[in-house]
């Protein structure tokens, strides 16, 4: 087999860095395997335009730390006997830079001085405080009790309160098949540790929320992408993915799907639930985005077409009452259920009783069902606003999604831009996005942009299309990579 590198002159990464970090790449997953001689310094340095000390130090690094071994007249091989944790840890720092952004969007949303397009929250002036407070108010007589530890599943009333809602998704469950979490985050966490172990593969949607790769990718699980389309997960992908990588279970985001607020098609959940029954691999499906909705009665869940009680599912009321409440929940059969149950027991003994009350009876006094005919026109308006500025102002040739619900818009530029430094001068306008690495597996050498318009006003949504319009133009020029096979 034979070493494929791209190398990026205008990549902030280093050109020796870029080597080291393909050359891992290639050899973690199986296209340079254990024995096969490396290029001589000399004769790579001389094939890819860079000095001899360039791919030197590559060549150093990756022996250094254990890639590969170098004797003297012989050459430069990859090892044999690669451990996985080396394979691992190379793994979580190639990913590194989701976490990144995830600890960027989280500081920067508090710091009241960006126009926010990266992170797909409601609007704080939006959050039902009043209603919220009324409830806490209610329950002064029980709030003793709920200051001690709760039940390991969480709070019955809450559960109740659920049953009923999860009814309107589509879905017919008991209390006692509900576990509260700490947020959906928390769900999919004890999902992945009861079901993965670390060198494990799940398969997600590609592009996929950041949020689950940083999960993953914290557990040593690995994520392996499959293409979708605009009517979701591609089938004929999908399979040849289980088929390759026998994963652990199906991660999907059926109802407007982060990033890319794509609904799944009836025809694709049929098909989806039917592989995963005949695989035997169970789907995880994550399900915040599916009652903001703008142009229709909101979608039923996946899990409502689930015969065979097979998937997962995961929600929480972060995207639609308020992320600070931090409380989400899971349902799924009950021997799975069990063991997500002790996993959380052992972690968090029975979260927030009190903030579970309360939420319980906003629900039960009619609030959500109130809070949410508000807020819908509203968010409704603003994704009007941000795609009306779409038109106006991107170059000729960007293209993006336009979601009938969710709070994200999926925009890809034109492929003939230099593009490395648009999200820094988009820092320095006052303007923060998501660009394209942080939602992919892999390497993508085309460049997309997550635009979330929940959080701003139609003008300044506006504003901030504009100014970043007026970036993109400045970067729009013919740009080709130097490719090279040796």
């Amino acid at each position: 087999m034979s070493l494929s590198l791209q190398i990026d002159r205008e990549s902030r990464c280093p050109i020796y860095q870029q080597i080291v970090n393909q050359i891992k790449r290639q050899i973690s997953i199986g296209d340079l395997p254990a024995g096969t001689r490396l290029p001589a310094v000399r004769h790579l340095a001389s094939m890819l335009g860079v000095t001899r000390l360039t791919v030197h130090n590559a060549y150093a690094e990756l022996q250094a730390d254990g890639w590969v071994e170098a004797t003297v007249g012989r050459g430069t091989f990859v090892k044999a006997g690669l451990e996985v944790e080396a394979l691992l840890a190379q793994h979580l720092e190639h990913h590194r830079h989701r976490l990144h952004y995830c600890s960027d969007m989280h500081r920067l949303l508090n710091t009241g001085t960006l126009l926010a397009l990266a992170y797909a929250v409601p609007d704080i002036s939006l959050v039902p405080s009043t209603q919220i407070l009324e409830a806490f108010n209610q329950i002064k007589s029980d709030a003793a009790a709920l200051l001690h530890y709760g039940g390991q599943d969480g709070d019955h009333e809450l559960r109740i309160e659920l049953t009923e809602h999860l009814k309107e998704r589509g879905i017919n469950t008991l209390p006692d098949n509900i576990l509260i979490t700490s947020g959906a985050t928390q769900g999919l966490a004890l999902i992945t540790q009861t079901l993965a172990q670390r060198g494990d593969k799940v398969l997600v949607e590609v592009p996929t929320y950041l949020g689950q790769m940083k999960v993953f990718n914290v557990m040593g699980v690995e994520p392996v992408g499959v293409p979708m389309d605009e009517e979701g997960v591609i089938i004929e992908k999908l399979i040849d993915a289980i088929e390759k990588h026998k994963p652990k279970f199906i991660s999907l985001i059926p109802n407007y799907h982060n990033p890319t607020g794509v609904l799944m098609s009836e025809e694709r959940r049929l098909a989806v639930l039917d592989i995963a029954n005949h695989y035997r691999i169970p789907i995880v499906e994550d399900d915040v985005y599916g009652l903001l909705t703008y142009e229709e009665k909101a979608p039923l869940a996946l899990k409502a077409l689930d015969k065979t009680d097979n998937v997962i599912y995961i929600s929480s009321v972060s995207k639609t009452v308020a992320p600070g409440l931090r409380i989400g929940y899971i349902t799924a059969n009950a021997q799975l259920l069990d063991k997500f149950t002790q996993l959380r027991w052992a972690t968090e003994l029975g979260g927030t009783p009190l903030m579970h009350r309360a939420l319980a009876i906003f629900f039960r006094e009619g609030h959500f069902k109130h809070h949410m005919k508000r807020i819908l026109p509203i968010y409704k308006e603003r994704r009007d606003a941000m795609l009306s500025a779409l038109r106006r102002y991107m170059p000729t040739h960007s293209t993006w999604t336009s979601p009938r619900g969710g709070l994200c818009i999926w925009v890809k530029l034109p492929p003939k831009g230099q593009y490395n430094d648009l999200y820094p001068a988009a820092l320095m306008r006052g303007i923060v996005y998501t660009p394209n690495e942080a939602f992919f597996t892999e390497y993508s050498d085309e460049y997309y942009m997550r635009l979330c318009f929940g959080s701003q006003d139609p003008s300044t949504l506006e504003t901030a299309i504009h100014v970043l319009a007026e970036l993109i133009y400045e970067r729009i020029e013919l740009y080709q990579p130097t490719r090279i096979t040796v």
